[in-house]
C-alpha cells in the first residue's frame, strides 16, 4: 500500500531525492533497485474494489527499466540501456502530463 501525498513539507521546495534523509531511507530500503512507485502497482483500488490496471506503454517501460537496473554496477551495456529506457520513460511521462 502506498499513501498518495505531496512534498510541500520539504525545505526550500527541494526534490525529496536530493535530501540526506531520503538517501538514508533508500539505503535502509536496500538501495535504489528496491524503490517502487505507484506505476509499479499492477492493481488499484477503484470504488472500493481492487481492479487490475489496464496495459500502458508507460508501465511497460517502467517494468523494463526495473529489470535493467544495474544495481551497484552502473557501467557497461546494462547501465547504458537502463539509462536510455529511464530517459525515454520520463520523456513519455512529460508528454502524457502535457496532454492532460
Amino acid at each position: 500500500v502506498h499513501q498518495n501525498h505531496d512534498y510541500r513539507h520539504l525545505p526550500n521546495g527541494q526534490p525529496h531525492y536530493s535530501l540526506p534523509e531520503s538517501k538514508r531511507n533508500v539505503a535502509l530500503g536496500g538501495g535504489e533497485r528496491n524503490m517502487f512507485d505507484q506505476t509499479d502497482l499492477p492493481h488499484a483500488l477503484v470504488d472500493g474494489r481492487i481492479v487490475r490496471k489496464p496495459f500502458s506503454w508507460y508501465r511497460m517501460l517502467r517494468r523494463l527499466e526495473r529489470w535493467l537496473h544495474p544495481g551497484d554496477q552502473p557501467k557497461g551495456l546494462r547501465g547504458k540501456l537502463f539509462g536510455a529506457v529511464k530517459q525515454y520513460r520520463k520523456q513519455l511521462k512529460s508528454s502524457i502530463i502535457e496532454e492532460d
